[in-house]
């Protein structure tokens, strides 16, 4: 190559690379563009003014319809309010910038709907892998929103009919909760497992208490002296919601008469209430001159 071909092609390349500029940068100088870029601008911060707006109006909407009646709501009810208030008020901003991001992006010619396939195929193969966080989330939010079982409860949790957690409620949260049984082992159990609960603490609970008495002694002055001191019980046990009641003679053995007694009290207080029942009328009825119950054995030989 020849060097008048060489400057030749250098010109040629420089007239291209001009052409190129030119056509590039031919839009800013129309005086439309700016005005388009502007409206298009405004627009966006008019979307951008409308979503707070929004927002603050959806937030309190929420924070208003948990309030109704709180004040006459126990604090694991005010808990579980403040748990769900929060993740609403979340979900809620999501939302609301999903929807106006959307528009601005629209707005400037974004191919939404490129963008939104996209999305999601990678959210579909997400939900795939993680079906078990998506269930446990799902599963949280309704014990949450139905008060299942709130922080303090005593629950006895089952799982395709076999036992799996049973004690009180350390912490519920959308994920998972926490269990600390009587003897104090902690269970975290994904709120996806849980399938039946029993709840011990939503409602007055009976609790159940048997006083053995001597046969030789009369059970009906034994029951009669009792339900004088049952009558007293309420005064000095305030988880007592009634006095306890006398059910009846339930098992004679063995020179033992068994009296069975229940009592209504309060939630989650009835093992305390069985103890106390038991110790009370043991005392009283030595103290009224009712023997000890001892058990007897009869003894056959038979000798050939």
């Amino acid at each position: 190559m020849t060097a008048n071909e060489a400057v030749e092609n250098t010109k040629d390349e420089v007239k291209e690379s001009l052409s190129i500029l030119q056509r590039l940068t031919a839009p800013f100088k129309d005086s439309e563009f700016w005005v388009g870029v502007f409206m298009n601008v405004v627009w966006s911060l008019m979307i951008i003014i409308a979503a707070l707006i929004i927002i603050k109006i959806l937030q309190t909407m929420i924070k208003k319809v948990f309030n109704i009646g709180n004040k006459n709501k126990n604090l694991s009810a005010k808990k579980r309010d403040e748990t769900l208030v929060e993740l609403l008020r979340n979900i809620s901003i999501y939302a609301v910038w999903f929807i106006a991001i959307t528009a601005i992006f629209d707005i400037f010619g974004v191919p939404i709907r490129g963008l939104l396939a996209g999305a999601g195929i990678i959210g579909l193969a997400v939900g795939f892998g993680a079906q078990s966080l998506v269930k446990d989330v799902i599963t949280g939010f309704f014990i949450l929103f139905e008060n299942q079982f709130s922080v303090g409860d005593y629950v006895k949790i089952n799982s395709s009919g076999s036992l799996i957690a049973e004690g009180t409620i350390l912490s519920l949260g959308l994920r998972s909760t926490r269990v600390k049984s009587i003897t104090g082992e902690i269970t975290i159990l994904p709120n996806g497992s849980i399938m039946e609960v029993v709840n011990y603490s939503m409602s007055n609970i009976i609790a159940v208490s048997e006083i053995p008495v001597n046969t030789d002694d009369d059970i009906d002055e034994a029951m009669k002296s009792l339900e004088e001191l049952f009558a007293e019980m309420p005064n000095h046990y305030h988880e007592l919601v009634a006095p306890p009641e006398i059910l009846g003679v339930d098992d004679i053995s063995y020179g033992v008469s068994t009296i069975k007694v229940i009592a209504e009290c309060l939630p989650n207080q009835h093992y305390g209430i069985e103890r106390a029942i038991r110790k009370d009328a043991k005392k009283h009825l030595e103290e009224n001159g009712f023997k000890k119950p001892l058990q007897q054995m009869v003894l056959n030989q038979h000798i050939k």
